[in-house]
């Protein structure tokens, strides 16, 4: 070997000839762009990577540092009866609280979640602080008192808090300690003790290390990209070609794993369906019904017969009930549960045959269902919904019926009695179910019609324009027949103006109560944005992530798709109809300000396509990482593990709220605790297992809406719909564990939130409870209560 070729060596042992790698051919320019040297003179890859480094993590330790040492405050979850006003006091060594001034906050009726910025430094020189939660002569209750900031949380167990003022016991109660207030004094008092100064150490410590650690992560990953994206540029990098669904393709490994996680979720839907309590509204449904099969109308609301005639059907085939005799026995309420269940899988079907035509691969297909049942609100309300999850599985149908018919990859046949099949299926369980959902459908028919049309509309050639003037003039000539037809439906017929009055009654529903979301109290009429924060929040963060850069992702490909630029056509026909389907509800409550509650109960049908846009970001986040890995393999396998992890955490997730999965909220919603800002079963399904070890048959119980108590059984209230049916079923008579002059009362955690804790003849018997990421949720909570 000449000195030449040996000192080229030196350098790639690539340049070499007769030597090779198996997989990378790198240019002499980009193995010296790689190098941690130069010969120009310039500053090298390694010491700009140095100088880099050490830049972010001195500022991002300087930022997290102040971060954590300026935003420390004292937190307390409190319940209240009433509006009032909650104050801190603090108490320097061998002083009293009366020398400095003290912190006061606004306390609503319910749960309050409150926090008293500490910034002042006699608050955090304090030794002793005294909170005074209300000035109330009863109906109180404290859940949790810490010091909070981004990087820590120090809270101070009830055993450590002493009473005072008019404090005489603290009652615990699940995951709150219960005030038991000297009456007629209304001053009580809770001092705890605080090392307030090493908490705001510590906190500082930890801000200046995670944000130097943020630092560097950002600062690494920008180098490694920008040095791959210099790489692709130059063509030296086998994963510069441009993006192609076959390239982009799951691991088998990774479908494996997410199909063993969709099986999963349809297991717990049909086996938490019998499980799961008598929801609120499941009475009123079983009586239109009733009314309906015998030859009334079903609903004077918003509700049309088709699923509950399903639900019966399934009941029939259980033996539960007999053929128009629709029944409510707990038995036939768990057969309706079922019949949810299987509408809710049915919904991850139909995810799966839309995610795998839109990119061409059954592993997809795998990954969009099992994306689907990661979403614990969907699987949750599968096991009970009669309402909603009718509606949503319809939509889901639909949406995938439209994206086969529009999928030319697709043969012609399976394409249009496929496609067919799914949307005329979709349509009648979604109108059937709720008729208001008839203009979401009608968009989507004609968003895809024009879809079809857009292939055919003639470019700048001549000869093209006279082949396709024919075509083009009699698609448009259909689409207006068929738009005329609709209007003239809608207005000139009385089928049409049922149709009106059944959006009409959808937007305006006679509900004027209030809910908790993240802390906050919100009425019948949310702001749009709320909404849409709310469904992030229950959304698991990662498929949050992916659902976001999906919408992204997938538009840039319609865009293009429109501008006749190379593309993946059966993602830039799916785009709008996805996105009419996620983003039309947001965009009806910002024009009409209708009627919301629960959430995002009345618009759960947004659900499957918000699945299917995390799994084209998954898609793209794929593509990306075979672009800027230099082997396919570690791509694949990177983006393949963080999936399945991220899958498998939701699914570890839903088994500790199981059947309760619709409470759940993700990480950052959670932030520093669910007790005190999320309301968890508005349902009422939990009250099914809070009876049944406890109440015995013929015992007095009664459903505890409010904070107001009844001085004699003989006045209670009769037992709700969400235990009655199960009373005759509970344990003997002679087994009851009351005294005499004693009742039950049982009470939501919505309730709880709404109205305050129980009054104070009641004290707490029992909890139902589960656990999200190991802090306990209570669902709701059972009262011995004592007749004066």
């Amino acid at each position: 070997m000449s000195p030449i070729l040996r000192r080229l060596a030196t350098v790639s042992p690539y340049l070499v000839p007769g030597r090779s790698h198996p997989t990378r051919r790198f240019t002499y320019r980009h193995s010296l762009a790689t190098r941690s040297f130069s010969t120009t003179g310039e500053p090298s890859w390694g010491r700009r990577w140095v100088f880099f480094a050490s830049l972010a993590i001195v500022l991002g330790g300087t930022g997290g540092g102040m971060i954590g040492a300026t935003t420390v405050s004292l937190e307390a979850t409190i319940h209240s009866w009433q509006k009032t006003e909650a104050e801190l006091l603090f108490a320097p060594n061998l002083g009293s609280f009366a020398d400095n001034k003290s912190l006061t906050q606004f306390v609503d009726m319910g749960a309050n979640r409150i926090r008293f910025p500490l910034s002042e430094a006699y608050q955090r020189e304090s030794v002793s602080q005294r909170l005074d939660p209300c000035e109330c002569p009863w109906g109180l209750a404290v859940g949790r008192i810490g010091l909070i900031s981004p990087f820590a949380y120090e809270g101070l167990a009830p055993e450590w808090w002493i009473p005072g003022g008019s404090v005489t016991r603290l009652i615990p109660d699940a995951t709150m300690q219960l005030v038991e207030i000297e009456v007629p004094q209304t001053d009580p008092q809770i001092q705890v003790y605080f090392d307030i100064q090493s908490f705001v150490e510590r906190s500082t410590i930890r801000g200046i290390f995670a944000g130097g650690a943020v630092g560097l992560v950002v600062v690494a990953l920008g180098l490694w990209v920008s040095i791959r994206v210099a790489t692709i540029r130059s063509g030296a990098s086998p994963g510069g070609s441009a993006w192609r669904p076959s390239t982009a393709t799951v691991p088998t490994w990774v479908a494996v794993i997410a199909g063993g996680v969709g099986v999963y979720s349809v297991a717990q839907m049909l086996v938490g369906a019998p499980l799961t309590g008598i929801t609120i509204d499941e009475g009123y449904h079983l009586g239109h019904l009733q009314n309906f099969l015998a030859g009334g109308n079903y609903s004077s609301e918003s509700y049309g017969p088709v699923a509950a005639l399903f639900a019966h059907g399934v009941n029939v085939v259980l033996g539960n009930e007999i053929a128009g005799m629709p029944m409510g026995t707990p038995e036939a309420f768990a057969g309706r549960h079922i019949a949810m269940a299987i509408l809710g899988a049915l919904a991850l079907g139909a995810s799966g045959v839309a995610a795998g035509v839109m990119l061409r691969s059954w592993r997809w297909g795998i990954v969009g269902a099992s994306l689907l049942g990661s979403l614990p609100l969907w699987v949750g309300h599968s096991m009970f919904n009669i309402k909603d999850i009718p509606v949503g599985a319809g939509y889901a149908l639909v949406t995938a019926g439209l994206i086969v018919l529009l999928a030319s990859h697709v043969r012609p046949g399976p394409r249009v009695v496929g496609g067919g099949a799914l949307f005329v299926v979709g349509a009648v369980l979604a109108m059937g179910t709720r008729p208001g959902m008839w203009p979401a459908l009608l968009a989507g028919v004609l968003v895809a019609a024009l879809l079809w049309l857009v292939p055919m509309i003639p470019r700048a050639a001549v000869d093209r324009v006279r082949a396709k003037r024919g075509v083009l003039y009699a698609g448009v000539s259909l689409v207006i027949v068929f738009v005329g037809a609709v209007v003239s439906l809608l207005f000139l017929t009385d089928v049409g103006k049922e149709l009106f009055d059944a959006v009409a009654r959808s937007l305006d529903h006679p509900w004027s109560k209030s809910r908790r979301y993240a802390g906050i109290r919100v009425y019948n009429r949310p702001e749009a944005g709320l909404v849409f924060q709310i469904l992030l929040s229950q959304i698991p963060v990662v498929i949050g992530v992916l659902f976001l850069t999906g919408v992204m992702v997938s538009g840039v490909i319609f865009v293009r798709w429109l501008l006749r630029k190379p593309g993946h056509q059966p993602i830039a026909t799916a785009f709008p109809l996805l996105a009419i389907q996620v983003f039309a509800p947001f965009a009806a409550l910002i024009v009409f300000d209708p009627v919301l509650y629960d959430g995002i109960r009345q618009i759960l049908f947004v659900l499957p396509a918000v699945a299917l846009f995390a799994t084209i970001g998954l898609w793209a986040t794929l593509a990306l990482a075979l672009r800027l890995f230099s082997s396919r393999r570690v791509a694949k396998n990177v983006v393949g593990v963080v999936a399945v992890l991220a899958l498998l955490g939701v699914a570890v997730d839903q088994t500790r709220l199981f059947p309760f999965n619709y409470t759940y909220v993700n990480t950052v919603a959670q932030d520093s605790g669910v007790e005190g800002a999320w309301e968890s079963d508005y349902w009422d399904a939990s009250m099914k297992e809070a009876i049944e070890e406890t109440v015995a048959v013929g015992d007095p119980i009664t459903c505890g809406f409010t904070h107001s108590t009844f001085w004699n059984i003989s006045d209670i209230r009769s037992p709700c719909i969400t235990i009655s049916p199960y009373l005759p079923g509970l344990a003997p008579a002679g087994e009851s564990v009351l005294n005499d002059r004693e009742f039950w009362t049982i009470r939501s955690q919505r309730d709880l939130m709404q109205y305050g804790p129980p009054p104070f003849n009641c004290f707490p018997e029992s909890a139902v409870t589960r656990n999200l990421r190991f802090e306990p949720v209570v669902m709701s909570r059972l009262y011995r209560c004592i007749d004066y």
